[in-house]
């Protein structure tokens, strides 16, 4: 850490001290572009943050750096202790227990009327088939004591109405990419009207500015290409893991139509920044602070995929660290490859 460094976090922890939080936070910001891994830096961060959450972040940062860091598991305990009441949580009604086995009570009354009422439709049942079934026709004797039987005229014949044979309903083609050899693409029969984070369905188009060049671009851009829209933090171990492998297999298929577009979830963009300079990433790295996009697609874990092939169709969704050849074998099933 240089003498300037050493002045900006110096200048804001002043700034904390007399309360200035709006003023230290920037300083704070510029100082850990440098110092990532400044225990002492994401310390003053999370008091500087007005933020719950982003507090949260700040303190498991220092204890990921510095797993004995006392103050910062008690602070931890107590932030994630009032989230919910930040977050206008109400705790759910406990019902007193007398009135709880008064319900259960009344419950198990309801279930006996109910099933002594079906154990009398079952008996009544039983009797009319037995009945129907013991019934032989009226009977007379003539004058030799002979019984004959008396055939009773028909009652009613019912007449045949036509039935009308179901018509078909035609199924549903599969869009195919204009000016793109139809060889080349999977062909997804899906509905068009079928949009939403779900295997088989068209995935949720979305904008996103891109980290590197801040430019915004939108998954629908990259139709007729196999997309993987990867979702990470840079706090995420098990995406880590993954980073290497996800960026040897974008290199070998970048060439034949395959697109990254990996969501940075929840973070200030200069991490992210800093992350991709680190590990050498060429994919495309997108910005989602806001957290909108990981909503859209119903985000609880990382890292997630949704591979979506050239015709916009998800074709798998795995949650958790893949591997290589993971990666490679559903890479090659949605370009077509052998």
């Amino acid at each position: 850490m240089n003498s300037t460094d050493n002045e900006l976090l110096l200048k804001a922890e002043q700034l904390l001290r007399e309360g200035k939080k709006q003023q230290a936070a920037p300083l704070l910001e510029e100082y850990l572009r440098g110092n990532i891994n400044s225990t002492r830096g994401w310390w003053a961060l999370s008091f500087a943050m007005s933020d719950v959450e982003e507090q949260i972040e700040c303190v498991e940062r220092v204890l990921k750096l510095k797993p004995t860091h006392t103050s910062a598991h008690a602070r931890l305990e107590k932030l994630k202790s009032a989230l919910p009441a930040s977050l206008g949580e109400t705790p759910a009604r406990v019902n007193p227990p007398r009135k709880k086995k008064q319900s259960q009570t009344l419950q198990f009354a309801v279930l006996a009327v109910m099933g002594c009422f079906a154990l009398g439709l079952i008996g009544f049942a039983g009797v009319m088939i037995v009945r129907g079934a013991t019934i032989r026709p009226a009977q007379v004797l003539v004058n030799d004591g002979t019984p004959i039987g008396i055939s009773l005229p028909p009652t009613w014949t019912p007449t045949p109405t036509a039935t009308l044979l179901p018509t078909s309903t035609p199924l549903p083609t599969a869009t195919v990419v204009a000016g793109l050899p139809t060889q080349d693409l999977l062909q997804t029969v899906v509905a068009q009207a079928k949009v939403g984070p779900i295997r088989g369905y068209f995935a949720p188009d979305f904008t996103a500015e891109n980290i590197s060049t801040g430019q915004m671009a939108k998954l629908s851009d990259y139709k007729g290409k196999a997309v993987l829209v990867f979702f990470w933090t840079t706090w995420c171990p098990y995406c880590e893991r993954e980073v290497p492998s996800l960026q040897n297999v974008y290199k070998v298929y970048e060439d034949e139509g395959f697109v990254v577009m990996g969501i940075n979830v929840g973070e200030k963009s200069f991490l992210a920044r800093d992350y991709i300079g680190t590990h050498r990433l060429t994919f495309p790295i997108f910005d989602d602070e806001s957290r909108n996009v990981a909503d859209l697609y119903r985000i609880s874990a990382f890292p997630s995929h949704f591979f979506i092939d050239p015709n916009g169709v998800i074709t798998q969704i795995t949650v958790g660290e893949m591997d290589y050849w993971g990666l490679d074998t559903q890479v090659k099933g949605d370009l077509g490859l052998p």
